[in-house]
């Protein structure tokens, strides 16, 4: 009897934990944190019905009052309320059908307002998960893309979504309406196609092993995705680099290339607090098997500062870097060949010479070199003054490439079988 009751118990647990429900409804902040405000315009074709305040009609203008209060102003009449601390003031259209008009655009749903301490008002966009996603998938692929792609996109944010909720506690909210989360532009963006893929994928979502999971998706690969641990902390069984083999080579995204200054790096380096004196070089150390840049160097007269993984393209703190998967050649690079007869460019603190006792690095004074070659003498300065990154993808390059679905979903494969090439080991469920 005890061992029936035992297994029992286990299916149950078993049963149970990996029960699990789509959230009816979704909260985005609008504007919080730094960025909330002070004073917005709010408006709906039939009026506006305000928590606490009532119905208001025409234009209406809320401010911030005192500590913990809003005013609305509209017209013909002003009135203000105290913000409940847990449920803030609500504001919806008076007709459940009509969308609000919030400082100009357009949102489904319901504006929450919040005063949490210390900040402007806190205003959350409170609508239904597949509404949502209306404004999600034109903002983040974009209409006119092959359905099938965009019913990957939907899947795909779909299901982010459902394993982002409550992110933003502290300020009331899930996700943010920038791709710090997803792209979300509301009401006003929606296009015929991407709310078709939306509907036609409704309620289904990626899983591994019965659980949702967290659908990273990038713009561009460089022809292979990357492992997750090459990128973040942690290793994810079904975010594992896979070839890219069907996005467009003509993709605008694919190629880039920034040069940086050896002064702009070294202030890059001092707001990091990496004291390392006058920079020397740029050093890439490692590379994943996807040729990401694993782990980069920048070597100084009083030592080095080394960074890894995602730091190799956040450490120069501007998106002209777009990706990991990069080279760089300098004003300093000389064309060496190494023992097994391959080539690359190097910079002089990179060369080794080749003697009968082994080999050394170069030792070398003054500011230039001059070179005798082929072409005739050509000078190099010792020491880079400019460092040109050359590469290709865009964004973090886990997950699924948007440009990849489109150029897969062109040559006939479905939205799950996209999903299915990018996230290892998954399923598509409808719940």
């Amino acid at each position: 009897m005890k061992k029936c009751l035992i297994l029992l118990v286990l299916m149950l647990l078993t049963s149970t934990s990996f029960a699990f429900e789509l959230p009816s409804l979704v909260r985005i902040g609008l504007n919080y944190g730094n960025n909330a405000v002070s004073k917005f315009t709010v408006s709906a074709p039939s009026g506006v019905m305000i928590s606490d305040i009532g119905k208001m009609q025409g234009n209406v203008t809320i401010e911030k009052s005192g500590s913990n209060k809003i005013t609305a102003i509209s017209a013909s009449k002003t009135k203000s309320c105290e913000v409940d601390k847990e449920y803030g003031v609500s504001i919806t259209p008076i007709e459940s059908d009509e969308f609000l008009s919030y400082n100009g655009k357009t949102y489904r749903g319901a504006l929450v307002i919040f005063r949490i301490s210390g900040s402007d008002m806190t205003v959350v966009n409170v609508l239904g998960l597949e509404e949502y996603l209306y404004g999600v998938v034109p903002k983040e692929l974009s209409t006119g893309h092959p359905i099938e792609a965009l019913k990957a996109q939907a899947v795909a944010a779909r299901t982010y979504t459902c394993t982002q909720l409550n992110k933003y506690k502290k300020w009331n909210f899930d996700l943010t309406y920038t791709t710090a989360d997803q792209a979300y532009g509301g009401a006003s963006i929606e296009k015929a196609d991407t709310t078709r893929a939306v509907d036609e994928t409704r309620g289904e979502i990626v899983t591994y092993e019965g659980k949702p999971i967290t659908t990273y998706y990038f713009a561009t690969s460089p022809g292979y995705t990357e492992n997750s641990e090459n990128v973040w902390s942690s290793k994810v069984p079904y975010l594992v680099a896979v070839e890219d083999k069907y996005q467009p080579t003509t993709v605008s995204t694919l190629n880039w290339t920034v040069t940086f200054t050896a002064k702009q790096i070294s202030n890059i380096l001092a707001n990091k607090s990496a004291k390392i004196g006058e920079l020397l070089s740029v050093n890439i150390l490692k590379k994943t098997p996807s040729n990401g840049v694993l782990e980069l160097e920048f070597e100084g007269t009083n030592g080095s500062y080394v960074v890894t993984k995602e730091s190799t393209r956040l450490v120069y703190g501007t998106s002209d870097v777009r990706s990991q998967f990069y080279d760089i050649e300098t004003d300093a690079s000389v064309t060496a060949v190494d023992v097994n007869g391959e080539t690359d460019n190097k910079t002089f603190s990179e060369v080794r010479v080749a003697t009968n006792k082994g080999s050394s690095k170069l030792n070398i004074s003054g500011s230039k070199v001059y070179i005798k070659g082929i072409d005739g003498n050509v000078s190099r300065p010792t020491t880079p003054t400019t460092y040109k990154l050359i590469g290709k993808g865009y964004g973090h390059g886990v997950g699924m490439s948007q440009n990849g679905a489109i150029g897969m979903a062109k040559e006939g494969f479905t939205y799950d079988e996209i999903l299915k090439w990018y996230y290892t080991g998954v399923e598509i469920e409808e719940f």
